[in-house]
């Protein structure tokens, strides 16, 4: 025969609450660190992607159905300039998928 046993844990918390008064809204933040959102836009021509201003004209749901990078407000609205890289933070909804590993079955009479 045989027995078990069993184990015990303790966890404890402490925490402070500092409160901030004053709220002002500045259009110009100099605070680094803080990834600035934007939107997105993909050209139909040449399929990169183009970041464009958190504006309520580019809105994704405001875009052409067919977008092209001449469209875009900033200097890259050529389709020979390159797109732009994201930041860490940022990822497409694109979803990679990989190939499982095929097994080989072989059989043989003797």
């Amino acid at each position: 025969g045989g027995g078990g046993g069993g184990g015990g844990g303790e966890s404890g918390s402490e925490g402070d609450s500092d409160e901030d008064s004053g709220e002002e809204s500045d259009e110009e933040s100099g605070e680094e660190g803080e990834v600035e959102q934007c939107y997105w836009a993909q050209c139909d021509k040449c399929d990169k992607w183009r970041r464009l201003p958190l504006e309520d004209m580019y809105k994704p749901e405001n875009l052409p159905e067919r977008w092209f990078c001449w469209m875009s407000p900033t200097d890259r609205n050529t389709c020979e300039k390159p797109q732009e890289r994201m930041d860490r933070d940022e990822i497409f909804d694109e979803t990679d998928s990989e190939e499982g590993e095929e097994g080989e079955e072989g059989d043989g009479d003797g």
